[in-house]
């Protein structure tokens, strides 16, 4: 059921942003064979105004009160870079970077392209994690691309007109209320389920690098062939999903993640993503939840991925509680709160298996897509809290026609300047060839 106001997780993303000043933009890139030229760029945006996307957050007027969902003002408009690049990965890069994603009162995503040496075209697509997890974002810019040769919608959105003062202080005064009840039932269940508690962070110092500590995260991208994606995932007792956890256990033991957040022979820390949106809704904007398991022994081809399965299995019948947290922390002071945000510390390793791409998103009109990848940053006003407060390394994994790309990132200095040979060893382990196709 679709509401004017945001989710728990919605808010939570929000007030990262308003605590800590960590903001989380998701980017969809596609690096297209030919070029439909830049128009194609164009006709996306017209396709993506009114939809679930195109959505801004009005903060509310009444303490304690959500933020609500309202229109954006303005036109969108769309990038377009007219100088060719021969590196499509590295201009995306740049763009996830210098998009504009702030939601308060403005459109959280833009749309940006630009025609490759080689002859093809490449199209970015960079969103505030507000506004969607990454399956509903992936399925947006689908939905838009397939319909790029119909006429677009008009005076149709997911988010309703900006009320009057009024009519803004009413609601929001109900809706305080009703947020003093949750509140308290949220905390009386915090309460009797300490594995919810908030727990204090590592006073351990992560070792660091020259010049490496107030740096930006490092991002390396390889497309691997899908059949022995899963043929290995198989062969070893696995899911593709599982295999991914794998890596990501292994990236962040031997890049020194773990070692630096929980000493030499900590457990390694994993998140998973989970997709939990209901059949039919397309208006939610996160539904995602994350489960989180432990891995005191690392799985290898030797050891298999049996336990890691069982034991990611097990997590999933018993995931993690609803937005607790984030319904008492709209009611606390701003200092409060900036403390019990950054107490949070971030797992060693995030993963998320979004699947196949849409069958949409790889035919942009008479061009055919060669890679797809599906990736999340941090920016952050102060990266020692990010640090501390993300994962040290966040993996994603999208198959597209006969291949699957994973794009990872490194957040903790110990792992970004090695990380893309940590990659290539570990996947080597695996017995998995690298860039099978460029980007």
């Amino acid at each position: 059921m679709s509401t004017s106001r945001l989710g728990g997780t919605d808010e939570a993303y929000l007030l990262l942003e308003s605590t800590v000043g960590v903001v989380a933009p998701m980017q969809v890139v596609v690096v297209l064979d030919d070029d439909p030229g830049p128009d194609v760029a164009r006709d996306l945006v017209d396709r993506l105004v009114g939809g679930p996307l195109d959505r801004a957050v009005r903060r509310p007027t009444v303490p304690g009160a959500r933020p609500s969902w309202v229109r954006p003002t303005g036109a969108a408009s769309t990038r377009v870079d007219t100088t060719p690049v021969d590196d499509a990965v590295a201009w995306a890069q740049r763009h996830l970077v210098e998009a504009p994603v702030d939601v308060v009162g403005a459109r959280g995503w833009q749309v940006a392209t630009v025609a490759l040496t080689t002859g093809g075209r490449a199209v970015s697509v960079v969103a505030s994690h507000v506004l969607a997890d990454g399956r509903r974002f992936v399925q947006t810019v689908a939905d838009a691309v397939a319909a790029l040769d119909r006429t677009a919608p008009v005076d149709v959105s997911c988010a309703p007109d900006e009320p009057g003062w009024v009519r803004r202080v009413i609601a929001d005064s109900a809706d305080a209320a009703a947020a003093v009840v949750d509140a308290v039932r949220a905390a009386d269940a915090l309460r009797r389920t300490p594995s919810a508690a908030p727990k204090p962070a590592s006073t351990r110092t992560a070792p660091t690098r020259s010049g490496a500590v107030d740096g930006p995260p490092t991002h390396h991208v390889v497309t691997l062939d899908l059949a022995r994606w899963r043929a290995a995932a198989h062969e070893h007792g696995g899911t593709a999903t599982t295999l991914l956890a794998a890596v990501g256990a292994g990236l962040a033991r031997h890049s020194g993640v773990v070692a630096a957040r929980g000493g030499a022979n900590g457990p390694v820390r994993v998140t998973l993503a989970v997709d939990r949106r209901g059949e039919g809704d397309s208006t939610t904007a996160n539904t995602a939840g994350g489960v989180a398991v432990t891995v005191s022994d690392d799985p290898t081809p030797d050891t298999g991925l049996a336990v890691l399965r069982s034991t990611i299995r097990a997590a999933l019948r018993d995931p993690a509680g609803d937005d607790a947290v984030a319904r008492i922390a709209r009611l606390l002071p701003a200092r409060v709160l900036r403390r019990v945000v950054t107490s949070l510390p971030g797992p060693d390793v995030s993963v998320s298996h979004l699947g196949p791409a849409p069958e949409a998103l790889l035919t942009w009109r008479h061009a055919r897509a060669r890679t797809v990848l599906v990736r999340a940053a941090a920016r952050s006003a102060a990266p020692h809290l990010a640090r501390r407060m993300l994962p040290g390394i966040a993996l994603w994994a999208v198959e597209h026609g006969d291949a699957v790309t994973v794009t990872v990132c490194a957040v903790d200095p110990v792992a970004r300047d090695d990380i893309a040979s940590v990659v290539e060893r570990e996947l080597g382990r695996w017995g998995l060839l690298l860039d099978v196709r460029s980007g």
